[in-house]
């Protein structure tokens, strides 16, 4: 339906949802299993973005599209290099909610390492603790307990939305 309504207004010639809308299409995909077709849509819109030169979107752009290889079974090397890059991605722009929500991805995800997932983490929430919604911090304080427990345990985490 999202695609539907949006090739109708562009049909019309409205600018349907750039950057953003296109985000929440490749989320509405993931959550419904449809990993591939996310991967499609966030490669374009991440290629869009780049070439033209919009920075805002861009570190979530990355961390959904890593978190949509973890769903189609990605390389774990390659998900910790867009985490990576999308955290440099929001730092760059001074995003410090971007940068909880990659923090809060690797922590999902269970990254390789698990200390410097955790290390971030903490400092994401102390970093913003007093400027974002409420909510946001809580899941994180939450998964960063989960963290916690996952590193002291050895284990890696699975992807739960």
């Amino acid at each position: 339906r999202m695609r539907a309504g949006t090739a109708g207004l562009a049909a019309i010639g409205a600018v349907a949802t750039g950057s953003f809308g296109e985000l929440l299409l490749a989320d509405g995909l993931l959550r419904l299993g449809r990993s591939a077709e996310a991967l499609e849509v966030l490669e374009r819109t991440l290629g869009a973005v780049r070439s033209r030169g919009e920075r805002t979107s861009e570190s979530e752009l990355l961390r959904v599209t890593a978190e949509a290889l973890v769903h189609a079974g990605g390389d774990p090397e390659v998900v910790d290099g867009l985490l990576a890059e999308a955290r440099t991605a929001a730092r760059g722009i001074g995003a410090r909610t971007a940068e909880l929500h990659v923090a809060m991805s690797r922590a999902r995800i269970g990254s390789r390492d698990r200390h410097e997932a955790r290390t971030q983490l903490e400092e994401a929430i102390a970093a913003i603790a007093q400027e974002t919604d409420e909510a946001d911090i809580h899941e994180a304080r939450a998964l960063l307990g989960t963290a916690t427990a996952k590193y002291d345990s050895g284990e890696r985490g699975e992807l739960s939305r």
